[in-house]
Formats: C-alpha cells, structure tokens, sequence
C-alpha cells in the first residue's frame, strides 16, 4: 500500500503562515472555507474534501493549530478523528507509554516538545502515533520528488503515519494529512543528499570502482587513545598539551563527562594573533560548541562523507549508565580524522 499512497490520502499544502492567520485565541475563523458536505457532491477549496472526514492528520508544533482546527473540526464534523503525530524523543503524545524511548533527539524541526506547551490541548486529539527521522524525512522528499509538494520534515512525518494506519480505513472514509510547512528552511538539511547520509538517515552509494571499505565499521580504525581536557584548563595550557602530544584537536569535557566543545589548534591560534584570546583564558573561551559524533558501528562510507565537511568527528560509546532522566550515558571514546581513514586504507591496500 505504501507504494501507492495516492489512493487513500489527501494532502491539503497549507503554510504554516497560513495556519497562523486561522487560529486566533483557540478559535479558528471560518470565512472562506468551505467544509465538507455528505450530499456526494465533489466540493474541492483549499480546505474541503468531498464526501465528509474521517481523520485529520497533524503534527504538533506549539499547539495552537490543533486546538484551533481540531475544534472547529469536531464541531462541523462531529464524526472526524483527530490524530497527532509526535517524534520520537518528544513527550506530547498519549498515553505517555507511547513516549517510552532511548531516543534523546531528532532532526524534523517544528514539532515536538520535552515539555507540555500551555498551548495544546490534547483533549482534542483521539489517537497519537509517534514517527521517527528515517520515515518523516524519506516521506517528505518523496512529496517533493512525486508531487511536486515542496513541503518540510514534519509533513513527512505526518504522511509515514498515516500510511501506517490507512490500513484501518474503510470504503468511503476519507484521510486528510495536513502539511503545514514550506521546504524553505530546509535546503541545506534533509533535501540535501550528503546531509541525510551524514546523519545516518540514507544509504550512500558505493562509489563507482573501488570502496571495499566502504561498509566496514568505524571499529576498524586504529584510533589514538583519546586526550581531553577540563573546562577549567587555560588557553596556555592547552597550547601546551597540542605541542607535546602533536595533535590538532583535543575534546574538552565537563566534570560529568560530557562533551562541552572542542579547542582545534587552528582555531585558537587565530583567537590568540588577534588579541581575541590570551593564555589566561579559559579554553571554552576558544571552542567550537558544534560538532559530529559518530558511532562505532558507522560505516566508513558514511564517514567519507562526514569528514568530506568536518575536519574530525568525536567517536562516542554507549555506556550501561543512565542519567537522571533515564537516558542513557555516552562517553568519549576518540577523535578520528581524514588521515585516521586514509592511513587504514593504504595500509589494507599495501597488504
């Protein structure tokens, strides 16, 4: 089914300006739509499907639009069922069994919370369903690629989980899927081919005569113990310790392990030559708050292709510890670099 999902939904593009200027204090105005009717007749606006709703899809930013739309929907059609779709890693879904997870993050912007806005009602909602990176994102390219629906991630989202439960649908009942934001902001993110890939949310591609390393782990490297630093270590002493060890880069954590950036030699030595900086400072003070972690178990493909922007990438290792909030620990397990990658290939070709 999931193949043709243009036999059993209905996407209505709506701006989220658009959305915006609809709801106004929890009650939506109603000039210039026109609703669905039962009376078979084909009716088509920018808000009304023929034939009456059955579900009305929906992905919760702040809050306002489903309070607004969900109840003017249920008091134009008593009968629609209001459906939420939440990320994984957000709480706003129910029951809260649902928000039961291991994931701590996620990349479709506008949707989800690790707090209940004022905003949502979630009285509105009959059902959640929560959707994941790998599904929202896939979905939305596929609107923009078959559609022709330039639509963002959490359109996306909404589609992958309606898909799931169209199966449920009945002869006659209608789903409505709204996509309420515009790909925009996003063109540098998930429609961009290597940003999925370096995020783990694509395959990358063989390249074409050669790459028998390509699906090795990152395992495989014969990483450098790992060097680090407190976040109370002084610029001069982080020049120090980059000169005695001959390394470029050096991860500085906090008192709990936590990564809190990364002082790069290039980057405090243009700090220093231009009196931004002195050897009394604190190394935060010189640090890049940015930066890629890698796993393991990534692919050496897929770090190709990381380190093709970054000049490094933080390996991190799962640890059996959870924090406060139950989730779980990560720890630091190394840097790798180009040279890591380049200097294991050469080696395995040599050989």
């Amino acid at each position: 089914a999931e193949q043709n999902y243009k036999s059993f939904y209905c996407a209505i593009p709506c701006p989220l300006s658009v959305v915006s200027s609809l709801v106004c204090g929890h009650s939506i105005v109603t000039r210039g739509i026109r609703w669905p009717t039962t009376t078979g007749q084909r009716r088509r606006s920018c808000c009304s499907v023929a034939g009456g709703w059955t579900w009305w899809w929906w992905g919760p930013e702040p809050g306002g639009t489903v309070a607004g739309i969900g109840r003017k929907l249920k008091e134009k059609l008593p009968h629609v069922q209001v459906v939420g779709v939440d990320p994984l890693g957000s709480v706003l879904a129910e029951p809260p069994e649902l928000n039961d997870t291991d994931v701590t993050g996620y990349h479709v912007e506008g949707i989800g919370y690790d707090f209940l806005p004022t905003v949502l009602d979630r009285g509105v909602v009959d059902q959640w369903y929560k959707s994941n990176d790998k599904d929202s994102f896939a979905f939305a390219r596929r609107l923009i690629a078959e559609e022709g629906l330039l639509c963002g991630g959490s359109s996306g989202s909404a589609l992958s989980a309606a898909l799931k439960a169209a199966r449920e649908l009945k002869e006659g009942q209608t789903c409505v899927v709204v996509l309420p934001d515009s790909v925009r902001n996003y063109l540098t993110k998930f429609v961009d081919d290597q940003w999925m890939v370096c995020e783990g949310l694509m395959d990358c591609e063989v390249p074409a005569g050669g790459g028998w390393w390509w699906s090795q782990p990152l395992s495989v490297l014969p990483l450098l113990p790992i060097i680090t630093v407190g976040e109370q270590v002084t610029c001069g002493e982080a020049v120090k310790l980059l000169q005695e060890k001959q390394i470029d880069q050096v991860p500085i954590l906090t008192d709990n392990g936590d990564v809190l950036g990364m002082v790069t030699l290039s980057n405090l030595t243009t700090k220093m030559v231009r009196g931004q900086a002195n050897t009394s400072d604190p190394v935060t003070s010189v640090s890049y708050t940015q930066f890629r972690k890698v796993m393991p178990n990534t692919s050496l493909g897929q770090l190709s292709k990381i380190l093709e922007k970054d000049h490094y990438a933080i390996v991190m290792h799962d640890s059996n510890k959870r924090d406060a909030r139950g989730e779980k620990i990560s720890t630091v397990g190394g840097v790798v670099t180009s040279i890591d990658l380049l200097q294991y290939i050469s080696s395995q070709q040599q050989q």
